[in-house]
């Protein structure tokens, strides 16, 4: 057993500062629930949809539209009790303000308005789609055979992972 994680009541944040320095590598981060619980493909596609590749959120609006940062990704971390999540980008010093503004703004976004059910579904059919591609080597699929048994997965969760994540509403 491993203790409670801290709660936090406002966000932190952490600056160490490089006189000189022409960019900012800015992190963003919060605890999750373990991914041995029901309810993680949800995040799966949240994830998906804010920034887990060029289509998402956060690039298209950090880099698209405002042209702060040249890539903005984020990540969900899987672990039996406790998962993470982050989100990892740089930008010029003189709009790092404004780009953590922006990070919290598509955060926000996700969280508190309903996302529209083309944009849904192209990031579900992704998932769904590319997921063959993490398990086409014996290596890739013993890597994900012991990542869901270790977080105490069911036998068949690998097998069923698809169907899962395609029916996400």
């Amino acid at each position: 057993d491993f203790p409670r994680a801290p709660d936090r009541t406002r966000p932190e944040v952490v600056v160490v500062h490089r006189p000189g320095a022409v960019q900012a590598e800015i992190r963003v981060g919060h605890l999750l629930m373990g991914g041995d619980v029901e309810g993680w493909e949800d995040l799966v596609v949240a994830n998906q949809i804010l920034g887990g590749g060029p289509p998402g959120r956060l690039q298209q609006v950090l880099r698209g539209a405002l042209g702060y940062t040249y890539d903005a990704r984020s990540a969900v971390t899987r672990q039996r009790r406790l998962g993470g999540f982050r989100i990892a980008t740089a930008a010029r010093t003189e709009v790092v303000g404004a780009t953590v503004q922006g990070i919290f703004e598509q955060v926000d976004r996700l969280r508190t308005r309903a996302i529209p059910g083309s944009e849904l579904s192209d990031e579900v059919a992704f998932l769904v789609g590319s997921f063959p591609r993490s398990v086409e080597t014996r290596q890739q699929v013993a890597g994900q055979l012991t990542e869901w048994r270790l977080i105490g997965a069911p036998a068949d969760a690998l097998e069923s992972y698809r169907a899962r994540i395609a029916a996400v509403d």
